[in-house]
């Protein structure tokens, strides 16, 4: 993925993840994503990351993201304009580009009171505001699915989409989402696809990784079902 740094503009990038990048930008480590967030940054990995900016006296400068060690990780770099927002699981960010002396907007929200949220035992989400460009890493590439009113009929039924649990990266804060029971519990039982599915309806887009992440081996399963447990209750 090739990003494009404009005047005024800063790039936070996990350093395992920069390849290249053009000669005159000023580069700082910062250790932590956001020190709001302490916990969140660094069970993600979004430590010791490189802060790229750009010099300033117009043009453009680029950087290059890559994987070196996830031959099946891929990126792709999603703007959210002023006034908007996209929740975001933490754990598929690669990197942030911002405006230089301007803060992330970061909201945490909490869905204790809902019971889809012990049903599918997910606390909490993260928002991020903008402007600002994510730079999101998932395996096989990146999907966006689009909920809208098909424009050849009319109906005053909202749209609505299933996907794996484990596939979804983020989607915008208007749609409603709950859990639904998947088709067959013997893959769940097997390891290869969790109990629930997300259902999303109404107007707006989710992400989601091409690929879920395949079967959990036997000999790991249950710190695997752990981890990923504790992540997903904490919105990761």
């Amino acid at each position: 993925l090739d990003v494009g740094l404009g005047e005024g503009e800063l790039l936070r990038v996990k350093e395992v993840f920069l390849q290249a990048s053009d000669e005159g930008l000023s580069k700082h480590m910062r250790w932590m994503f956001d020190w709001r967030i302490p916990f969140a940054s660094w069970a993600c990995r979004l430590v010791e990351l490189i802060e790229l900016r750009h010099p300033g006296g117009g043009g453009e400068y680029r950087v290059t993201i890559a994987s070196s060690e996830e031959s099946s990780t891929e990126f792709a770099l999603v703007t959210v304009p002023e006034g908007d927002s996209l929740i975001v699981r933490p754990w598929f960010l690669a990197g942030v580009v911002l405006s230089q002396g301007r803060r992330l907007k970061i909201r945490r929200r909490w869905v204790l009171a809902r019971w889809q949220a012990w049903m599918t035992l997910q606390f909490r989400f993260f928002e991020f505001e903008g402007p600002c460009r994510l730079v999101l890493a998932g395996s096989r590439g990146i999907r966006v699915e689009t909920l809208a009113l098909p424009l050849d009929r009319m109906t005053t039924r909202d749209p609505a989409r299933r996907a794996n649990q484990q596939a979804i990266i983020g989607f915008t804060p208007g749609l409603e989402y709950r859990p639904v029971r998947a088709e067959t519990f013997w893959a769940y039982y097997r390891g290869m696809n969790p109990l629930f599915d997300e259902l999303f309806v109404g107007r707006g887009i989710f992400l989601c990784q091409a690929s879920a992440g395949g079967r959990v081996q036997s000999g790991a399963r249950f710190w695997q079902l752990l981890w990923r447990g504790i992540r997903r209750a904490v919105g990761l």
